[in-house]
């Protein structure tokens, strides 16, 4: 469907790349992006929300390690990693006499102020003709990812992002249709079925062996089965291994 809205037609034409140029993003590019980010909703306005620029190359190899061989984590100019925040918050708090005691409810309440201001920087890159891909794979290892990027307690990575200018353009995915994403109830277990049949078909992306099932590195890749966090792994990193964050919004 053609509109004449560009900021609808950007969101529409959005693509995961993976090939990017050696050409610099510049640092009034980047400010820009970030500068963006920080303009996304927000509960309460709390900003419980950091992000970490990562420029040590040692540091990129073994996220891409850990992420499961993603090349792109080591090759793009830019590596934001997005982490939600409840340490800058607490120390606010204890600034003004107060004490802050952290729940389930702030730690959804920072993991999604963290992926909306990814977003917005993620839209705000694209207008400036670079292209980005998420790398959810540096959950794979988040004790050890929280360890490498020395951040403090309450603070954890929930996703990054790698951003250059694009060397391809890859072609579409197809999403589910907007009756399926839509709707005003949740599909029956049967209806389920159909749905995911139907996508099997269209992208082949859900059997066996498609390419969100199969793994580059068998037991280590990005596609592997997905498994929750641990209670016990979550507080490791909860619990802080470093002094400071290097960077934050």
């Amino acid at each position: 469907m053609a509109t004449a809205n560009e900021t609808i037609e950007r969101l529409l034409r959005h693509r995961s790349v993976r090939r990017f140029t050696d050409e610099p993003v510049g640092r009034e590019r980047l400010e820009l992006i970030i500068r963006s980010a920080q303009m996304a909703s927000t509960s309460s306005n709390m900003q419980a929300y950091s992000v970490i620029a990562v420029d040590d190359p040692d540091k990129r190899r073994q996220i891409a390690e850990w992420a499961g061989g993603q090349r792109h984590v080591e090759q793009a100019p830019v590596f934001l990693v997005w982490c939600a925040d409840l340490y800058r918050f607490g120390e606010a708090v204890r600034m003004h006499g107060g004490s802050f005691e952290p729940t389930l409810e702030y730690f959804i309440v920072s993991t999604v102020d963290a992926a909306l201001a990814a977003q917005n920087a993620a839209v705000a890159a694209e207008s400036l003709g670079l292209g980005i891909v998420y790398i959810g794979g540096i959950r794979n290892r988040l004790s050890d990812v929280a360890e490498l990027l020395q951040v403090p307690p309450l603070v954890y990575p929930v996703s990054a992002c790698a951003s250059a200018f694009p060397r391809t353009t890859p072609t579409s995915v197809p999403a589910f249709r907007l009756r399926r994403c839509c709707t005003g109830r949740l599909t029956t277990p049967r209806g389920r079925k159909r749905i995911f049949a139907g996508m099997t078909r269209r992208t082949g992306s859900m059997r066996p062996g498609g390419r969100a099932a199969r793994s580059k590195r068998p037991g280590r890749g990005t596609w592997r089965r997905v498994r929750a966090i641990r209670p016990d792994v979550m507080a490791k990193c909860c619990a802080g291994k470093g002094s400071g964050s290097r960077s934050s919004i």
